[in-house]
């Protein structure tokens, strides 16, 4: 996990470090002083948390956020503001809406409360993160979890599905393709056809010919068709 410190008062930014770091909340902090500098930390560096001051020398906080949010692996990230201006309180309301922060402190504040707050919300992100990861399936009262990347593709036979892993194939009941398609990500799974999804990291090769479009995919020897009205789904992503 690692933080970014957004502050250009070198005081508070290394309070906030020296009170993260004794908690051990994050494997590394990152500091920077202007929007630049940030921008550059964010490019070269898997960011966990954004903590962003408003007032910076080279212009706003919120375009910090607006900058970081144009890029794709922080549409969703984790921000906190902390401020020293007393903004009214449609601009606080407008930081959550549009630039869509998760916390936004006034200064002067506790250390403690930032850790316990940056505590809670590493938390959240963890159970956000496994919930994005992993495929939950209810049958007869139990959950059965699937991790996607243990996932190879998943078929329906005679309305039941099955999800097929590396080694085993799994029954999981009267499910349809459209239920579980909207629970797993778009850019790693693909409809090929009305009785298959298949992961896009197990596909081998596709044999293309005028009659019939298929896939082989890794760790099987059967062939997945590409049905002709999910063709366009499949240009699309390869």
């Amino acid at each position: 996990m690692t933080l970014l410190i957004l502050e250009d008062e070198p005081e508070i930014s290394e309070q906030i470090k020296e009170a993260v770091c004794i908690k051990k909340l994050f494997n590394q902090v990152l500091e920077a002083t202007t929007i630049k500098e940030a921008l550059i930390m964010s490019k070269k560096n898997e960011i966990s948390i954004f903590i962003v001051d408003l007032l910076l020398p080279d212009g706003n906080g919120y375009g910090f956020i607006e900058a970081i949010r144009e890029l794709p692996q922080y549409e969703l990230a984790w921000v906190v503001i902390v401020t020293g201006v007393k903004e009214p309180t449609e601009s606080i309301l407008d930081a959550y809406n549009n630039s869509k922060c998760n916390r936004y402190i006034r200064k002067p504040f506790s250390m403690n409360y930032l850790t316990d707050m940056l505590e809670e919300l590493l938390y959240k992100k963890v159970i956000v993160q496994d919930q994005l990861t992993t495929l939950k399936i209810r049958r007869k009262s139990r959950d059965y979890f699937f991790d996607h990347s243990e996932i190879v593709y998943i078929e329906t036979v005679d309305k039941v599905a099955y999800i097929y892993t590396k080694r085993d194939r799994h029954p999981i009941g009267r499910v349809t393709l459209s239920e579980l398609e909207e629970q797993l990500p778009k850019e790693q799974f693909i409809r090929v056809h009305r009785s298959f999804i298949v992961n896009l990291l197990y596909i081998d090769y596709v044999n293309k010919n005028n009659s019939q479009s298929m896939i082989k995919i890794k760790h099987y020897e059967n062939m997945i068709p590409i049905g002709r009205t999910y063709k366009e789904n499949y240009n699309l992503l390869l």
